[in-house]
């Protein structure tokens, strides 16, 4: 490791957005400490992660600004959990030195070797548009739908693979301490630094100690254990049960009793696994709310949503009581022009309840306002309310004080209330506790320095819910990275990269063979596709194809998902006017005066090749009005792109385009595309560029008379296996 640089840090600017979102994160406002997520609400593995992005980003920021290099700086991340190593590796992939101090024998512990809870990335935005995003999508460290012990063994893969990259560019490797005995973290004020000194062991089990002076401590300590009723013994929420299993028990007649205390998220998730057959929320929203069968209730559905958020997100005073989500939804069962489609609802979740169980759920108040109170997934909380609405569960007030387990029964003591007053005896085949966890423990035993009962009062007053949205401008990371990780750029689905790219492959297929029957076989040509991304409310243009065509291997350069604002370029153009572009550069001319007019210095793009005499670039549109993608293609032959090449070249994308909206029908087995909102599209006048372009510099125009290119269902392009 190297020296860190001892100059303290100045003041934090407190009118700066961006330093004020940072400062809220800090106990102590004078020390460079930070607490990651501890105390946040409505957590879920990707809004930590991109609390960590966020973190890392708005405090490279606050180092740029204070003149100190990444590699000059040493950042220790207490915690081992996803949301601590997705820092970490945010600060690696920057070029920080980076030290992760964990108290248990492996990295990402909590979730390891749990196969019984699905996570979804996006499926508490339901029914918001683009909940069926299977993909987390973030820069890097990213992951798609899977079990948790699943997404565990990717994240451990990309860990390996950012470590490694490091390595590469620094010669150096990020220290891990694992199994962290009692550690000591102490401050010196003269040189504004964290000392830690602990003792542990590295991934093979041989002690290792830390003992090094730190810039700044990352606490991603987590959320600590769930309580439990004293003296009661239950599973934790990672830990795999059997509740979703009939039982293999002959003498088992009757119903299964099961009981769940707690009316939290965790609860009510169980309440769902334990009354539904073979529940997967994905599954159960594609087989269940059918956006054909019950259009109007989604509607209303996503009104009700909308307003919780955005009450949630408003509410710097957490005391004071949201708007009631209970009577919202009960308002919705008794409208009569949705009666239909909640007849329709109650016959589909009929056929999916199971009859070997009988469910009751258990909370300290009354079913609405603890159902107001959670804030749980949304998801989650209108499927319990049915449940509990058409009477296929049980409600009940009560906290449990003891669960003793015998002959593989449990005997619950359920007092009224937690003064444990009027205790009765229940026997439940299944007891589940959901109480919760208490982070404030944690924090506590974590060594960090401040007043955390303050901070703690002080971080529920502000605005929580900014720290779980993307700050960063899009295509920040795959820019500000070390050399070493220039090749990894922002995420495209998969499948969407499957697709384009072989259509792209298709058509350079088709026009090479068109070539070679013309003896134009010399010919050097490329294509590639780039779709529009709507990202921070601005649009951007996204690589999302590998190139393709007859050409040097030199040429046909470019990663997929290389990014460029639509300002500017040949591209840009396409999508700002919405015709399709051409461009000629006769003999003895240049694209010098076209690059200064269409900002191509400003785009982090290739310069175009030297020997390039034509481009062409067309704009697909969606559905909705706006671009959903441009195809662009370049060649060494000035008159190239002739009247019956183009012609050619939008049948095959007339083609590709009625594919595409075979997906979004459902008419494709095992692709889907995500359905987004999209913002009004922007636009530029083609008379300006007619004026200044076509007439002045002789080497650009507008090609018109045919009718556009659109696709006819499809809004955004983001295509993505369903398996």
């Amino acid at each position: 490791m190297t020296n860190a640089d001892s100059s303290p840090l100045q003041q934090p600017d407190p009118t700066d957005r961006y330093e004020a979102l940072l400062s809220a994160t800090q106990p102590d406002r004078a020390r460079q400490q930070f607490v990651l997520g501890v105390f946040d609400r409505r957590v879920t593995i990707l809004s930590q992660q991109t609390r960590a992005f966020n973190l890392v980003y708005l405090l490279h920021k606050r180092f740029v600004a204070a003149n100190k290099k990444p590699d000059k700086v040493e950042i220790a991340v207490i915690g081992g959990g996803i949301a601590g190593v997705t820092a970490a590796a945010c600060a690696l992939k920057l070029g920080y030195h980076v030290s992760i101090v964990e108290k248990r024998s492996r990295l990402f512990h909590i979730q390891a070797g749990c196969d019984t809870r699905w996570i979804h990335p996006h499926i508490n935005e339901w029914p918001s548009p683009g909940w069926s995003q299977p993909n987390a999508g973030l820069p890097f460290f990213t992951w798609r739908e899977s079990t948790a012990s699943e997404l565990v063994r990717n994240l451990l893969a990309e860990w390996k693979t950012v470590s490694r990259l490091y390595e590469r560019a620094t010669k150096e490797s990020p220290e891990i301490i694992l199994r962290a005995k009692k550690y000591a973290i102490e401050y010196d004020d003269a040189k504004a630094k964290f000392k830690i000194d602990c003792k542990g062991e590295n991934f093979t089990g041989e002690a290792r100690s830390l003992e090094q002076d730190f810039d700044a401590i990352i606490f991603a300590v987590g959320f600590g254990t769930e309580r439990k009723a004293q003296g009661s013994r239950g599973l934790s929420y990672w830990r795999n049960d059997d509740l979703e299993q009939v039982s293999l028990n002959d003498n088992d007649a009757n119903q299964h009793v099961v009981v769940i205390f707690g009316a939290g998220d965790g609860g009510l998730t169980d309440v769902c696994r334990g009354a539904i057959s073979g529940f997967r929320p994905d599954y159960l929203v594609r087989e269940l709310f059918s956006a054909k069968e019950i259009p109007n209730l989604l509607v209303a559905l996503r009104h009700i949503k909308l307003g919780q958020d955005a009450n949630w997100a408003s509410r710097a005073n957490q005391s004071l009581p949201p708007s009631s989500l209970y009577s919202a939804l009960s308002k919705l069962t008794r409208s009569t022009q949705l009666l239909d489609e909640f007849n329709e609802l109650r016959r589909k979740i009929e056929k999916r309840l199971r009859h070997d169980t009988r469910v009751t759920l258990y909370g300290e108040r009354d079913f609405a306002t603890e159902l107001d109170a959670a804030r749980p997934a949304f998801l989650h909380a209108f499927i319990v309310f049915l449940l509990k609405h058409w009477n296929f569960i049980d409600y009940k007030k009560g906290c449990l004080q003891r669960a003793v387990a015998k002959d593989e029964r449990f005997t619950c003591s359920i007092s009224k209330n937690r003064k444990g007053e009027n205790v009765i005896k229940l026997s439940a085949d299944v007891c589940i506790q959901r109480y919760g966890t208490d982070p404030s423990a944690c924090l506590n035993e974590s060594g960090c320095f401040g007043d955390l009962t303050k901070f703690k009062a002080d971080y529920a007053a502000t605005d929580r819910s900014t720290l779980a949205t993307p700050l960063w401008p899009f295509g920040w990371w795959s820019r500000n990275s070390l050399p070493a990780f220039k090749r990894e750029t922002e995420f495209v689905p998969p499948a969407s990269v499957a697709l384009a790219t072989t259509f792209a492959a298709t058509l350079s297929g088709i026009l090479s063979e068109r070539l070679k029957r013309k003896a134009h076989h010399k010919s050097e040509f490329r294509l590639c596709i780039h779709r529009v991304v709507e990202y921070g409310g601005e649009a951007w243009l996204q690589q999302v194809s590998h190139y393709r065509g007859v050409a040097s291997t030199t040429r046909l350069g470019g990663l997929v998902g290389r990014t460029f604002p639509v300002s500017g370029g040949i591209i840009g153009l396409a999508y700002r006017t919405g015709q399709t572009v051409s461009v000629r550069r006769g003999k003895g001319k240049s694209f010098d005066r076209l690059h200064a007019r269409l900002q191509f210095d400003n785009l982090q793009a290739m310069n175009i090749h030297e020997s390039v005499r034509s481009i062409l670039s067309i704009p697909i549109f969606a559905a909705d009005g706006g671009i959903a993608l441009v195809l662009f293609m370049d060649s060494f032959e000035k008159a190239f792109f002739k009247s019956d090449l183009v012609a050619l070249i939008w049948d095959a994308c007339n083609a590709f385009t009625s594919f595409v909206d075979g997906i979004t029908t459902g008419t494709v087995p095992d692709l889907a595309s995500v359905e987004w909102d999209r913002s009004a599209p922007r636009s530029t006048s083609v008379s300006e560029f007619d004026q200044e372009l076509d007439k002045k510099f002789s080497i650009l125009k507008f090609i018109n008379g045919r009718e556009p290119l659109k696709f006819r269902s499809l809004q955004r392009y983001d295509i993505s296996w369903t398996r």
